[in-house]
């Protein structure tokens, strides 16, 4: 394999697998004085897409799901909470919070795939 034929199939591969990454799980970085941040996911199967964001202790998190036909989100850890409403959960520690977005187990097996929309808002 040549120089040029190298470069192409990382460059194809390389930049799919980024833009599959960007899609699924990371950071949520909110721009400066904004409370909240919505992103587009994509879950298929048994993919699990896992965010972070940091919060205080008794801010309230909130996670809502746009589009979502059976997709949910819980938060993982010490506060765990399944995001069913749009109340969201009064954070019970400082520091990382994790949200997992994932398909029921019955969507999964079937391999479907959902794209929604998931806004993420932290308040006071």
């Amino acid at each position: 394999m040549n120089l040029f034929t190298r470069t192409v199939v990382f460059l194809t591969f390389g930049l799919s697998a980024s833009a599959f990454a960007a899609t699924c799980g990371g950071p949520v970085k909110f721009d400066q004085g904004d409370t909240s941040k919505t992103l587009s996911v994509r879950v298929t199967g048994y993919q699990v897409c896992t965010y972070w964001l940091w919060a205080k202790k008794g801010q309230r998190l909130q996670v809502v799901l746009q589009g979502a036909q059976s997709a949910s989100a819980w938060l993982y850890g010490k506060d765990s909470h399944a995001f069913e409403d749009t109340e969201g959960v009064t954070l019970n520690h400082t520091g990382k919070q994790i949200v997992r977005i994932g398909l029921p187990r019955a969507q999964a097996r079937k391999g479907k795939t959902e794209h929604v929309e998931v806004k993420f808002q932290v308040t006071d």
